[in-house]
């Protein structure tokens, strides 16, 4: 395949159309009284389109998983029913036939029917041959003719001639394929399986199914690749030899032959891989409410019962769509408005795009400058696959382009694959991802990306708008809550004293004054206490200024830690403390005087080694409101200093009282 036609698979589709059948039974299910997940499970292993998103998806770069999924089961295990279930609702809502009606060349429900039979025989010869994982082998007869409607998606008129050409029998389909196309349906479907990351075994099978043993092996394929490619080979020809080829024409499958030994235990057990291909596809039936005897009429019962096909959305529920976006939009932006931390402001705004705007994946990235790079920080979506996000990250201007704009223009940006962002849309194994940046005090903050991965729901610009408007709300805030807090800080500083970090002089009269009010008004005790360092000159002098500092700030550390929370302390004068005592008498006012006495009596004799000729003690007053409403502040703090000064005179180093 040329490079041009690669490229153009590759930026042009992302899945395959599901087929009506079972979209028509999803939807079916999905009204039935106790349908529960498993029965889901098993209508989606049915279907090709289904199967190939739900693996695309869990095989994704984005989650990097050790070792790629190949197995069905495995796969829905990891997404969990509500990601599935988001699947399944974007499939039936937002699904568009890519092949407009009237110029489909594929019949859907024939096709379905022969990629169905086809994995149900490919699983049934894994089981008799010994194959290690008989639900790759049935992937793979699922998937290995998806190139057919990636051709016929490409060009339905081209697919016509295809069709055409078949019917006269004069060529292979994939010689008509390449002529017209310059590659076949195995090319194709190879192709896009690495390009959406599948397991290289079912990668092989799909493109060598048609490649002779011999140069499937003379180009390196391993042997359980060419093993499961020859089991797709057999399995597809007996599919065409019971009527339920890909399209109805007779001509034969070009396949490889498969090895000897293959062919010798094929034909012992062929009975009892029939026997086991008709029990599966009468479970089949029964799924879909048919009874089928088993792969001799399993075309003719279905064809007997197709589902009409359902209208699209009407315009009353577009509308209503949009309306209930409109009160999803304004109940997040009402609770962003009403929180106070960053943190928790972006998480409320990720959680309300998820949940109320209806977004499948929102990552949030910090802006990293120093090394031009964003890099991912917490992410919201509807899998339960573990992703360390921390390991997410791309480099401004070099893995993309849109972000990189998106910053630069404080706008939200849609990526694409007709940009340069290319390798993001790889990583997270979407189409288009929306680009939001978060905007702080008129800076970048950071972006978000946004996707439907699971749903495919479309991007519009009302999407885009809507999520504009919510990053904006949320820088918003987050500058607000900045703000508040820096004013917080400030006040903080004005109200402290620099030295000790405790209340400085203006503030602690302050909190006096309002104490001295509450305790009027609740007729309450309040108590203060008046703290002197004895002789703290005698540091200055000796020791110098620094000394001096080193004791006041101990000090101050030794009030704070026998004081509770509620306590006001404030440095008072030069080596003065003040601490007000709200809601305590003047018994127990006097017991925690006496207690911090004791502690810097104590604290002082541990420092003796670094001033040996100082000795560190206080002397303290205590007094207590006497008669609330009877004090003024003045002859409330004059009481406290008369006990200090009492204190001091009578010797330091004690504990005096004015009652």
């Amino acid at each position: 395949m040329s490079a041009h036609a690669s490229n153009d698979f590759l930026a042009n589709y992302d899945g395959l159309p599901i087929s009506p059948l079972v979209s028509s039974r999803l939807f079916e299910s999905s009204l039935e009284a106790g349908a529960d997940f498993g029965e889901v499970v098993r209508i989606i292993q049915t279907d090709q389109a289904l199967s190939l998103r739900i693996l695309k998806i869990v095989n994704s770069p984005f989650y990097g998983l050790r070792a790629k999924i190949n197995t069905l089961s495995h796969a829905l295990a990891m997404l969990g029913s509500r990601a599935v279930d988001t699947i399944i609702r974007g499939e039936d809502r937002y699904r568009t036939n890519p092949v407009p009606e009237g110029r489909e060349t594929i019949d859907k429900y024939f096709f379905w029917q022969h990629a169905l039979t086809t994995a149900v025989i490919a699983e049934a010869i894994s089981h008799h041959l010994g194959y290690d994982i008989p639900e790759e082998a049935y992937l793979a007869g699922l998937l290995h003719d998806m190139g057919k409607i990636l051709l016929e998606m490409k060009d339905p008129e081209a697919y016509g001639v295809v069709a055409r050409d078949m019917s006269k029998n004069e060529d292979p389909v994939p010689v008509i394929e390449h002529r017209l196309f310059g590659a076949h349906h195995a090319e194709v479907g190879g192709l896009m399986a690495r390009h959406w990351n599948l397991p290289g075994t079912l990668e092989a099978a799909i493109l060598h199914h048609h490649t002779p043993l011999e140069e499937a092996q003379a180009l390196g394929i391993d042997r359980k690749s060419s093993e499961l490619a020859a089991i797709v080979t057999y399995a597809d020809f007996i599919a065409w030899s019971q009527g339920l080829g890909s399209v109805e024409n007779g001509h034969i499958p070009v396949h490889n032959t498969p090895p000897k030994h293959i062919i010798n235990m094929l034909q012992s057990c062929l009975e009892g891989i029939m026997d086991e291909v008709n029990r599966r596809l009468r479970a089949v039936g029964e799924i879909f409410h048919l009874k089928t005897s088993g792969i001799y009429d399993f075309n003719a019962v279905f064809r007997e019962h197709l589902p009409q096909q359902r209208a699209g959305r009407t315009q009353a529920e577009l509308l209503e769509e949009q309306i209930e976006g409109l009160s999803a939009l304004n109940e997040i932006i009402r609770e962003i408005r009403r929180l106070e931390r960053e943190d928790k402001i972006l998480n409320t705004m990720m959680r309300g795009i998820h949940d109320k705007l209806g977004f499948d994946r929102v990552i949030h990235f910090r802006l990293n400058r120093a090394n031009n790079e964003v890099v991912g920080h917490r992410r919201v979506d509807s899998t339960e696959i573990p992703v360390d996000i921390s390991k997410v990250g791309f480099v401004l201007g070099i893995d993309e382009e849109g972000i990189s704009r998106a910053l630069t223009t404080q706008r939200p940006v849609r990526l694409t694959r007709e940009g340069h962002d290319v390798k993001v849309l790889d990583f997270l194994g979407v189409s288009e991802v929306i680009a939001v940046p978060i905007l702080v005090d008129e800076r970048a903050h950071g972006v978000i990306l946004v996707d439907a991965f699971l749903s495919g729901r479309p991007t519009t610009p009302e999407h885009v708008e809507a999520l504009g408007l919510v990053c904006l709300e949320a820088g918003m805030a987050v500058e607000n809550r900045q703000l508040i807090s820096r004013s917080k800080e400030l006040q903080e500083l004005a109200d402290k004293d620099e030295l000790t970090a405790v209340s400085n002089r203006r503030f602690a009269i302050q909190m006096c004054r309002q104490e001295l009010e509450r305790a009027e008004q609740d007729h309450n005790p309040l108590s203060i206490v008046m703290i002197d360092i004895d002789h703290f000159k005698l540091f200055n002098d000796t020791y110098g200024h620094q000394a001096g500092d080193f004791v006041l700030r101990e000090v101050a550390k030794r009030i704070e830690a026998t004081s509770r929370k509620s306590d006001v302390i404030g440095r008072y004068g030069g080596e003065e403390f003040l601490v007000l005592l709200p809601d305590t008498p003047l018994e127990r006012s006097i017991v925690y005087a006496e207690r911090l006495r004791a502690a810097i009596e104590d604290y002082g004799k541990e420092i003796t080694q670094i001033f040996p000729d100082c000795t560190l003690t206080i002397s303290v007053g205590v007094t207590t409101l006497k008669q609330p409403g009877g004090e003024k502040i003045e002859e409330f703090l004059g009481r406290v200093d008369k006990a200090l000064y009492s204190a001091k005179e009578r010797g330091r180093n004690r504990v005096c009282v004015d009652q």
